[in-house]
């Protein structure tokens, strides 16, 4: 079997990343017997082709640690017992599921996507625990046949893939399902943060003084979510307001994106209920907003393993609620400028590969559910892929699995121009923000 040793990186290796990213494609099968067990064989000698170039998306991921205090290297390694493909699972879900036309009148929201039934792992925030009979795969795809349709859910292992990584994976397949015969490369050869800046990293990139354990299941199950849309022409008077420059919080700031106002009208509907709720307005909140490195780092969009960074924003309760739009728009864009170099990112590299036990390091420090906020948003990830005799799909979501405390996930746009986000807060917290004029203006909630 190859050995797969020359993929090794470490950008992936915090031990809170061992967990599983997903993704699901929905796909009508009008003539339905017959179409199905069509595109269940097409996409079975599909998946085969694929690690033909890519043999490590058939692989598993193992974690060796070589002595007590160290929490162990994530790696790719072979996997007889997955006969080199990722194809893990078919499943008739007629029985327990909705239909297809009935998932496209719901929106394909994350109400009728139960991660549970479609997905064929675990979801962050939840670990999981692999063995010989329950190995890890690098990347795992379930087929789910529905009445009318069929739901592909695909999921990637967090230390070695990250959403982009699963983009580029989900174009190929794409590419492969269309018939064309290509001499793709082996992306996780290209160069990565691997070769490292053993510089200082004092002064910009801090080991936590102490980070909490991680949390047990019971908290998470506090926290709900609430999935709501945005509607291109609410994106745009959204955009408006944060581009307001004289409320800039810094002149260098040239503009902000829909990214970035998005995500700031998000958190200051969060820090204005959280001062409702008794909150001190000087308390500080952070925003950990996940960032793609690649550019940065010069690596090809088309590498598919992990490179994501944090990009954090710290500000007092009370000027994230009470300030203009634009000022926190601003100060978002502001430190995601200052995130976006390369020195940071070789550092927080260096960082990974020179601590032996991995679980007292955060991507941004310690994180508060009560003050701080989640932030990833896929407003620039790819998923309206011709996939040959199965089409376009119809959506692109994440299914529903257990809430993540204090998060703001912000997702791919509809074919319409409009975005869904989905926030994991204290329901207390969510009564607040749907009770608030501006929000319900702007965005609609999906029925719960």
């Amino acid at each position: 079997m190859e050995s797969f040793e020359y993929y090794q990186d470490f950008i992936g290796q915090l031990p809170m990343l061992k967990t599983y990213l997903h993704f699901c494609f929905g796909f009508a099968t009008p003539n339905e017997n017959a179409q199905t067990e069509r595109i269940v064989a097409e996409v079975g000698i599909t998946a085969r082709r694929m690690t033909e170039s890519f043999p490590w998306l058939a692989g598993q991921v193992v974690s060796r640690a070589s002595g007590d205090g160290e929490s162990g290297v994530f790696s790719m390694a072979p996997c007889a017992r997955f006969d080199n493909t990722f194809l893990r699972r078919v499943k008739d879900c007629k029985a327990v599921f909705p239909s297809y036309p009935e998932i496209l009148e719901a929106k394909a929201s994350q109400k009728v996507l139960a991660g549970e039934v479609l997905a064929p792992r675990t979801a962050f925030p939840l670990s999981y625990q692999e063995s010989e009979e329950d190995p890890a795969p690098v990347m795992a795809l379930q087929i789910n046949i529905v009445s009318g349709g069929i739901l592909l859910n695909w999921a990637c292992q967090h230390n070695v893939m990250d959403a982009s990584g699963l983009s580029q994976a989900l174009g190929l397949f794409a590419l492969l399902m269309r018939g064309r015969n290509t001499s793709i490369r082996h992306r996780l050869g290209e160069p990565t943060a691997r070769e490292l800046d053993t510089t200082s990293r004092t002064g910009h990139l801090q080991r936590p003084i102490a980070v909490d354990p991680p949390l047990s299941p019971a908290p998470f199950h506090a926290f709900a979510w609430r999935d709501f849309n945005f509607s291109a022409e609410s994106l745009d008077a959204i955009k408006a307001m944060a581009n307001d420059s004289a409320g800039f919080v810094d002149p260098t700031v040239s503009f902000v994106s829909t990214n970035d106002a998005l995500t700031a009208f998000c958190w200051q509907r969060i820090a204005a209920a959280r001062l409702e709720l008794g909150k001190p307005p000087d308390a500080i909140s952070k925003l950990a907003r996940a960032v793609d490195a690649r550019a940065i780092m010069k690596v090809s969009p088309e590498y598919m393993g992990h490179m994501i960074y944090i990009a954090a924003t710290h500000l007092p309760l009370e000027t994230i609620a009470k300030r203009p739009l634009a000022y926190v728009a601003s100060a978002l864009r502001r430190s995601l400028d200052e995130a976006s170099n390369e020195y940071e990112i070789r550092s927080f590299a260096t960082l990974l590969s020179d601590t032996k036990d991995r679980r007292t390091i955060a991507f941004s420090g310690a994180f508060d559910p009560e003050l701080d906020v989640g932030n990833s948003s896929g407003l620039s990830m790819k998923w309206r892929y011709d996939f040959g005799s199965l089409g376009v799909p119809d959506f692109g979501n994440r299914p529903r699995f257990t809430p993540i405390p204090s998060t703001v996930y912000i997702w791919t746009r509809r074919p319409d121009g409009s975005v869904d986000v989905m926030l994991g807060l204290r329901p207390q917290e969510l009564a607040i923000i749907q009770k608030s004029d501006e929000w319900c203006r702007l965005s609609t909630m999906y029925p719960q």
